[in-house]
């Protein structure tokens, strides 16, 4: 049976989420919490596969992270379903309660907006889903549902393609692993999923704003959107809509609302050749960042490396005063980070650097330790 908007938004109504946003009922007025604050995702520790596992989730801790994000996917039944189930998820938030983390953000999976993005059958009953997943968000306390409208993750994901463009490369100061994008020839590149204008795309993106914003202002719930990455004008048969000021800013007004917002990830942005400095001046002026990807690159497209924090041409250090001034207090998390040669498995050691160097960068901007 199909469940219109209307219902979506009285269910949130009636599930008791009325008083207080999310964010609201778990952080106290005037707490640090506040205040911006490094979050993380977990890795996957020793043999332990589960990147929520005890021993994931003391590794983020004992690295002096209270917040983390994570994949929705994660949550059991999630794959299953298509959708959250909520004493699974409050179980995950109980799990990370137990060693002192807070779970402050869910993570889409790129796939649950497929046939919406490829315009296929069954878009409407993905966005019911991803409805339902909100006002479920919205009564275990998460103040965040975090996505991405990237017809670029759902070809390769859809299609098992490789990205185009992109390659690990060791060639880092001192030899470090990093991607690097090299864009020639990337426009068209096959079209997996056919050639899609901006007028196109944009019918899509509405569709996912006029079911989803309403839903989630009834729960509370803040929605965050990722740009395009890369932050090509036209990328493997699609003229790209978000990758840009006034194509975010197009998003978040098509169905204004509070909980209408961006996570704003400034290695893709600083990638497209915007002033990201503005960007932050604009959007966080209008408290529209709900999470920050903090991400350093060189270069713009068509040609960029994924560099450490401290190497990227965008200064990091002077875009964490300007979040401070903005009064900006939500989260900072490493995103793509490089690996060091030294690691034989995953980036733990590399997420950690990463972890210090933005904790380092909010104490010094509030002087003192946060």
């Amino acid at each position: 049976m199909r469940v219109s908007r209307r219902n979506f938004v009285s269910a949130a109504a009636a599930a008791g989420v009325l008083q207080k946003s999310a964010f609201e009922r778990t952080v106290s007025a005037g707490s640090e919490s506040r205040r911006m604050r490094v979050t993380a995702f977990p890795r996957a520790v020793g043999r332990d596969p589960s990147p929520l596992s005890e021993a994931a989730l003391r590794h983020v801790r004992q690295m002096g992270v209270r917040d983390i994000r994570i994949v929705s996917s994660w949550v059991p039944g999630y794959n299953r379903d298509g959708e959250m189930d909520l004493d699974e998820l409050m179980r995950v938030k109980r799990r990370a309660e137990s060693v002192g983390l807070k779970v402050g953000a869910v993570y889409l999976r790129k796939v649950d907006t497929a046939n919406l993005l490829l315009d296929r059958p069954g878009w409407n009953r993905e966005l019911e889903k991803i409805s339902r997943t909100i006002v479920c968000l919205g009564k275990a306390g998460i103040p965040i549902l975090e996505h991405s409208l990237l017809l670029s993750r759902v070809t390769r994901d859809v299609f098992r393609l490789p990205l185009p463009g992109y390659r690990h490369v060791l060639e880092g100061r001192g030899g470090y692993l990093m991607y690097r994008f090299d864009g020639t020839g990337t426009e068209e590149h096959g079209r997996p999923a056919g050639s899609i204008s901006a007028d196109q795309l944009w019918e899509r993106i509405t569709r996912f704003q006029e079911q989803c914003i309403p839903v989630a202002s009834e729960a509370r719930v803040h929605v965050a959107c990722h740009p395009d990455d890369p932050p090509s004008a036209r990328y493997w048969g699609v003229t790209q809509a978000l990758n840009s000021k006034e194509g975010l800013d197009r998003l978040i007004n098509i169905v204004p609302s509070k909980y209408n917002g961006i996570l704003l990830c400034l290695g893709t942005m600083q990638e497209s050749g915007a002033d990201v400095i503005d960007l932050i001046r604009y959007f966080g002026g209008k408290k529209k960042i709900f999470d920050i990807d903090f991400r350093a690159v060189r270069g713009t497209v068509p040609n960029y490396d994924e560099v450490f924090l401290d190497e990227g041409d965008l200064d990091m250090w002077k875009v964490v005063q300007l979040l401070r001034d903005v009064g900006y207090e939500w989260t900072l998390e490493p995103d793509h980070v490089p690996g060091f040669t030294a690691e034989k498995k995953g980036d733990l050691i590399s997420y950690a650097w990463a972890i210090a160097y933005i904790k380092a960068l909010i104490d010094a901007a509030y002087g003192e330790r946060v």
